[in-house]
């Protein structure tokens, strides 16, 4: 971000928060006090969804590994990466801000479908649901923690 403007991080849309705190702060520690949910928005704003992971993760990441619901189709094309990324990203900050809330993560709807899922609409109108099933959910983010090189 700093090659293309190294001030990206004061010039923000008013939708992002930057969070200063009390005292003046260096650029490296105001980049490390951001919330997840900072960096989800930033990835949002600037459409860098294809940065945040490698493409060798991104093209063998399978959403019926964690759900066999899941599409891996939006009608007849397959998802692509970009598609992919924001997915995992939706989904990551609903682990984390549930599990923050110490909302039941186990918990399933009536109709036995996940509760921990994203609502993507990438077609105009036409959603697409995809979910993590509660025995799943280690292996997710085991999976996304690997991904980023974190053991």
């Amino acid at each position: 971000m700093c090659e293309s403007n190294k001030d990206w991080l004061f010039n923000l849309p008013d939708d992002i928060r930057l969070d200063v705190g009390d005292e003046t702060q260096d650029h490296d520690t105001l980049i490390s006090r951001q919330t997840f949910n900072f960096w989800v928005k930033i990835v949002e704003h600037y459409k860098i969804h294809n940065c945040a992971f490698e493409e060798d993760f991104l093209d063998s990441f399978s959403f019926k590994k964690y759900y066999n619901k899941n599409k891996e189709r939006l009608n007849k094309y397959r998802l692509n990466n970009y598609q992919k990324a924001h997915i995992i990203l939706l989904l990551t900050r609903n682990i984390r801000n549930r599990a923050f809330h110490n909302e039941n993560l186990l918990k399933l709807r009536k109709s036995g479908i996940p509760r921990l899922s994203v609502k993507i609409d990438f077609n105009e109108g036409k959603f697409f649901y995809f979910s993590i099933e509660p025995n799943m959910i280690v292996k997710y983010l085991d999976d996304i923690l690997e991904s980023l090189g974190v053991k």
